[in-house]
């Protein structure tokens, strides 16, 4: 009979954990009506807002934790993983999946979205020859350019730790980034050189052309 009591779970965890859900649905639904229509100054809103991320996703989270350790160990070990993951998941969907959806949606639509145009704006697109031009520079940047960047990156790995010349490798891998701090120290002292020599020469300009004047003054 214990153990049968033990797996059931209890009126009073379930009530806990629908009261848990309504605070963390009408508390950070209120947070977010009042920012979306505050006239606060922006770096105030701001920081609300950090405050608000911070301390609600804290909130959140230990509020839905202390709901479900009242529940069985059995069921708590299966419902952890998801309390943990689900409000990622939810926000994760709702600024991504959610949006992508509503501009496939209104991708049918004309430039208004007042009108059913069809496959018309895919026609535009694809029909264009400098649309076309951008799609294929994009498919580009994105097949070779990540694949450049996952081949070079394994291969350096390699170089660096599993080859017989580990030391030239890793004199040549991080040879440009000293390379480049050398160059911006010297390119730094090298630019007030040449600052202070144009200075100097505009000096020496003004003061001739003022000599010439106060003469050409002198004669007349």
């Amino acid at each position: 009979m214990r153990a049968v009591n033990k797996s059931k779970i209890s009126l009073g965890a379930v009530l806990l954990s629908l009261l848990v859900l309504v605070l963390n649905i009408a508390g950070h639904g209120a947070i977010f009506i009042f920012f979306r229509h505050s006239a606060l100054n922006p770096l105030i809103t701001a920081v609300l807002a950090v405050l608000w991320g911070v301390l609600g996703v804290y909130f959140l989270y230990y509020s839905f934790n202390l709901a479900v350790e009242k529940y069985p160990d059995h069921l708590r070990s299966k419902i952890l993983p998801y309390i943990f993951i689900g409000p990622a998941a939810i926000l994760l969907g709702w600024l991504l999946i959610v949006p992508a959806l509503r501009t496939f949606y209104l991708s049918f639509f004309n430039a208004s979205s007042d009108k059913f145009v069809g496959f018309g704006n895919y026609a535009a697109i694809f029909s264009d020859r400098l649309m076309g031009v951008a799609l294929r520079n994009n498919l580009l940047w994105v097949f070779i350019g990540t694949l450049a960047c996952v081949s070079l990156g394994l291969l350096i790995a390699i170089l660096a730790d599993r080859s017989s010349y580990e030391r030239i490798a890793k004199a040549i891998i991080f040879m440009p980034m000293a390379i480049s701090f050398v160059a911006a120290g010297s390119f730094g002292s090298l630019s007030t050189i040449i600052n202070r020599a144009i200075s100097r020469l505009v000096c020496l300009m003004r003061l001739s052309s003022s000599s010439a004047v106060s003469h050409r003054r002198g004669r007349v």
